[in-house]
C-alpha cells in the first residue's frame, strides 16, 4: 500500500510494520510495539512536570518516573512519528493507565507533523 493513496479508516497492522520496516512513519520504534491496526508509543528520557513551572526531567534509559498526586505532567514519547501530508495520527490512552491513575489527554498529530510527540497527563 502506498501512503500517498487515497483511503479512510486505520492503517492494518500490517500496514504500519511496512512503513516502519520501510524508514517511514515511526522512527525509533520497535515492530513488538505494533497492534491491531495500532502502535502503542513508548515514554522516552524526558518529561516535563507542568506544576513545577515546566521543570524538565531528565530519567535516562530505562529509568522511572513517579508523578505526584494532582501535578499535570507532559510525557515525551520515544518514538518519531513522520506524518504524511494527507494523514492524520490519533494518540488516544490505554485503559490500564486509568488503573494506575493516570488520565492522558488524547490529542493527534496533524498531517506533515515528524517529531516525538508530548502527552499530556
Amino acid at each position: 500500500m502506498n501512503l500517498t493513496d487515497s483511503k479512510v479508516g486505520n492503517l492494518t497492522d500490517g500496514e504500519i510494520g511496512a512503513e516502519m520496516l520501510a524508514g517511514r512513519l515511526i522512527r525509533n520504534g520497535q515492530q513488538t510495539q505494533i497492534g491491531p491496526a495500532c502502535y502503542e508509543l513508548r515514554m522516552g528520557q524526558i518529561y516535563y512536570d507542568l506544576t513545577e513551572g515546566a521543570r524538565r526531567f531528565d530519567v535516562g534509559q530505562g529509568g522511572k518516573v513517579l508523578i505526584k498526586p494532582g501535578h499535570r505532567v507532559v510525557l515525551i514519547t520515544q518514538e518519531e512519528l513522520i506524518i504524511p501530508t494527507n494523514m492524520i495520527a490519533r494518540i488516544i490512552s490505554k485503559g490500564s493507565l486509568f488503573s494506575v491513575g493516570l488520565s492522558p489527554v488524547c490529542t493527534y498529530a496533524d498531517p506533515g507533523f515528524a517529531g516525538n510527540v508530548g502527552v499530556v497527563t
